[in-house]
């Protein structure tokens, strides 16, 4: 059951990252009451047989609402019948309502008509050719990222060579059994990503850390870890998760990242374990917002090359506390570009679906205003308390009309609830019109995230000041 779970959150993460919305809630279908109710209550286990069933990560989708458990009669079910014995009637019958060809000649071609044999060897000709040239642009591309691989950790070598002269015994490399001791053999696991687990490494000097382990199976490559390792090793901000060292050995693709001990800020706004730890207020929030713009400011004016990060979202956000945060998770990053002209060329669009730039989608130009647009969503994610997708609406289409009302009263209706309305209006009215001209169509009319900062700040200052005054 825990397996088929994991395989319906995996196809649902790549139709999301495909843009390809879900109609509904991924649906698990189970005969077993007893292990249905585990995934609810697992104190309850009512002599079930399934005493192997890793419960905690079913509960934890089922939690997050990324999947739905159902019973199923065994009467019912299809899959299960082709795991045991059963007569040949029953197979045919099965085969019959599903339905399942049991001949080849699918196409029309009878092996009882000689001619319709060439027909039929020059389409496995084809087909053969076919092969051989995808062999073949598999292996051109191979040998195109071995080169750019073998670049990359050269890039990294030089710069964690000018690192460790900056700042000696800050980053270094590490044996992969050092941190498979740090992890305990990567025992507690503390986060997931797209292609990668995330454990608790406690180290020998008493701090902690966090290892991002890269696996090739669920999509990571040795070619994006050598360029995150290069971006991190780049970049040096209080709101960016700093790099305290990296692994490349026996296949292993390890990152020690900083600890940062209060999860991410999706979790603390929209699963149950997060909201029970108390509300983010109005001025948690507003923090919050600088303390990522900020980051973002950094990446595009002030790091050499500048840095596009293309997945600026709420699970890629670290709290330090409630009223701090740090942007994480650099994989998907691009090195230098000119925003007077975009890029020179589209680029395959990377970024997750509900924030990626709508105009990113459209030409696969990238630009600083991309992680404009994806700060845009954040700030309505912040204000609404919503997820950045409504069923199968975006949250920037979904706010579309009300945001645009200049009516005070309809802004103040979308608001979180969980607010009570407990939240300064004037700054509410600034926070809406950043969200709205960062969610600009044409990417060109939107703020730089330096005017962004200016704005947030602006209006935190004025209502500090306004507080100060005597009445």
């Amino acid at each position: 059951m825990a397996h088929t779970a994991a395989e319906l959150t995996w196809m649902s993460f790549i139709l999301n990252d495909l843009h390809i919305p879900l109609a509904s809630t991924p649906t698990l279908y189970c005969d077993n009451t007893s292990a249905l109710h585990m995934t609810i209550n697992p104190v309850f286990h009512a002599r079930s047989k399934h005493i192997e069933l890793d419960y905690h990560f079913v509960r934890e989708r089922v939690a997050l609402g990324l999947l739905v458990t159902q019973h199923i009669s065994i009467e019912k079910q299809v899959a299960d019948l082709f795991t045991k014995p059963m007569p040949k009637k029953t197979l045919k019958a099965s085969a019959a309502e599903i339905p399942i060809t049991t001949s080849m000649w699918l196409f029309g071609f009878s092996p009882t008509k000689p001619r319709n044999l060439w027909i039929i060897g020059a389409i496995l000709l084809v087909i053969l050719l076919t092969i051989i040239l995808k062999k073949w642009a598999i292996y051109l591309e191979a040998q195109a990222h071995k080169c750019s691989m073998e670049k990359a950790q050269r890039n990294c070598e030089n710069y964690l060579q000018i690192s460790n002269l900056c700042c000696t015994g800050v980053i270094r490399t590490y044996a992969l059994e050092e941190l498979k001791m740090a992890t305990t053999d990567f025992r507690i696991r503390i986060g997931v990503g797209a292609t990668s687990f995330v454990y608790l490494a406690e180290l020998g000097d008493g701090r902690l850390g966090a290892v991002k382990r890269v696996m090739e199976e669920r999509g990571g490559s040795k070619k994006m870890f050598l360029d995150e390792v290069s971006v991190l090793l780049r970049i040096s901000h209080p709101n960016l998760v700093g790099l305290m060292g990296f692994c490349l050995e026996k296949g292993e693709q390890l990152l020690l990242l900083e600890y940062v001990p209060n999860k991410s800020l999706f979790d603390r706004m929209h699963t149950f374990r997060g909201q029970s730890e108390g509300i983010l207020s109005w001025s948690n929030r507003l923090n919050i917002a600088l303390d990522i713009a900020r980051a973002l400011d950094y990446l595009h004016s002030q790091a050499d090359p500048p840095i596009i990060h293309r997945d600026v979202k709420s699970s890629n956000i670290l709290l330090i506390d409630n009223d701090h945060a740090k942007l994480a998770d650099f994989g998907l990053c691009k090195l230098g570009y000119n925003d007077r002209y975009g890029s020179q060329s589209p680029t395959i669009v990377k970024g997750s679906f509900g924030y990626v730039d709508t105009n990113y989608l459209k030409t696969g130009h990238v630009s600083s205003k991309s992680d404009v647009y994806s700060f845009g969503v954040l700030l309505l994610e912040l204000i609404t308390g919503l997820r950045s997708i409504q069923d199968s609406t975006t949250l920037a289409e979904w706010t579309e009309e009300a945001r645009k009302n200049d009516s005070i009263e309809v802004l103040v209706g979308l608001l979180d609830p969980k607010l009570n309305g407990d939240v300064n209006v004037e700054q509410l009215r600034v926070l809406m019109e950043v969200a709205n001209s960062a969610l600009l169509e044409k990417s060109e009319a939107r703020p730089d995230m330096r005017d962004i900062v200016d704005r947030i700040l602006g209006c935190m200052e004025l209502h500090q000041l306004q507080s100060e005054l005597p009445v």
